[in-house]
C-alpha cells in the first residue's frame, strides 16, 4: 500500500509538472493598473475568446491592518455575477472558488468570460471538478481519485496560483507543510501538498438555509468577522477568511445584504480586503513549484 501511495504521488508530480510546463510556456508580462509589472495568467483552454489575463500582484502586508479574505464557493452559478458586481462597485478584492462542472456548460462559461474582462481585483481558485457529487465521505476515502478530480479542473482552467478548497470540509495545508485537517481528509491533504497545492479552509462562514438564503444579517456577519479578529481565533492572526456561496446572493435583497456587510467592514479602521493569493502562508510559485519544474 505504501509503495502504491508513493508511486501515485510521483505520478501526480509528473502530471502537475506537465500542467505547469504548459502554463509557463504561455506566460507574458503585463502592466497592472498602478503601472507596475506583474506576471500574467495564461489564457485558459476553456475560454479562448477572452483576452484579458488575471494579474498576480505582490503586496507588502502591514501588521497594523486587519485582512478579510472574502471567498465565494461553488460558482459559476445564478448569483456569481451579483457577487462580482457588488465587489467591483465597493472596490474590494475577492476570491471565487469554482466548480468545474458548473464552469463546463454554456451559461457557466459566459459568466466566467464576463468576469475575465476585468480581473484586477479578483482571482479564481480550484474547488474541484465534481464537488464530490456531494458525497463527501466516499470522495475523501478515495484520495487518489479525488486528486484526479482536482487536477482535471486545474488542467482546464490553468489557475494562476495552485489554491484549492475542499468541498464540504475546512481543511488547510500551506507553506512549510502547515496542515489542519480531519482524519477523513488527511490523505488527500498530503497528496495536494506533495504536488505543491495550497488548500484553504475558512475562519468564519456566512450560513445559508434550505433555500440557499443567508441566515445571518449583514450586521451579524460583520460582527462575527470583527469578533474573530478581536478573539484571535482565525488560522492566522489578523487574517480572517470568510466563506460564502455565490447562490446566496442571487436575489436583489440578499445582494444588497452582501454590499451592506462590506460597507460596515470598510467603516472599521484598519480593515482591508484581499485575495487568497496574498494570504500569509500561501506557497509562492517561485518556491513551491521549483521541484516540479525541474
Amino acid at each position: 500500500m505504501k509503495k502504491n501511495y508513493l508511486g501515485f504521488a510521483l505520478a501526480a508530480v509528473v502530471t502537475f509538472a506537465a500542467c505547469q510546463a504548459i502554463f509557463n510556456k504561455d506566460k507574458a508580462d503585463v502592466i497592472d493598473s498602478t503601472g507596475s509589472a506583474a506576471a500574467a495568467v495564461v489564457k485558459p483552454r476553456m475560454f479562448d475568446s477572452v483576452k484579458a489575463p488575471e494579474v498576480t500582484r505582490v503586496v507588502r502586508r502591514d501588521s497594523n491592518l486587519r485582512y478579510v479574505y472574502l471567498t465565494f464557493d461553488d460558482g459559476p452559478d445564478a448569483g456569481t455575477l451579483n457577487c462580482y458586481n457588488v465587489c467591483q462597485n465597493k472596490g474590494v478584492r475577492a476570491t471565487f472558488f469554482l466548480v468545474g462542472e458548473h464552469a463546463d456548460y454554456r451559461h457557466g462559461r459566459n459568466i466566467l468570460e464576463t468576469m475575465r474582462k476585468d480581473m484586477r481585483h479578483f482571482i479564481f481558485a480550484n474547488h474541484s471538478y465534481s464537488h464530490a457529487n456531494n458525497r463527501y465521505e466516499q470522495f475523501y476515502r478515495q484520495e487518489e481519485k479525488a486528486l484526479r478530480d482536482f487536477m482535471r479542473f486545474h488542467d482546464s482552467m490553468q489557475f494562476s496560483y495552485p489554491i484549492a478548497r475542499f468541498p464540504g470540509n475546512p481543511a488547510w495545508v500551506m507553506e512549510d507543510h502547515k496542515i489542519r485537517t480531519s482524519k477523513l481528509t488527511k490523505p488527500l491533504t498530503k497528496l495536494m501538498d506533495s504536488i505543491g497545492y495550497n488548500v484553504m479552509g475558512w475562519d468564519v462562514e456566512w450560513n445559508f438555509d434550505k433555500s440557499s438564503r443567508p441566515v445571518q444579517s449583514a450586521e451579524q456577519m460583520a460582527r462575527q468577522i470583527m469578533n474573530a479578529f478581536e478573539s484571535n481565533s482565525s488560522f492566522v492572526k489578523n487574517h480572517v477568511v470568510l466563506l460564502t456561496h455565490d447562490r446566496m446572493f442571487r436575489e436583489p435583497n440578499y445582494r444588497d445584504s452582501l454590499a451592506k456587510m462590506i460597507t460596515i467592514l470598510q467603516s472599521k479602521k484598519g480593515v482591508v480586503f484581499e485575495t487568497a493569493d496574498q494570504y500569509p502562508l500561501i506557497k509562492k510559485n517561485d518556491r513551491t513549484l521549483l521541484a516540479v519544474r525541474q
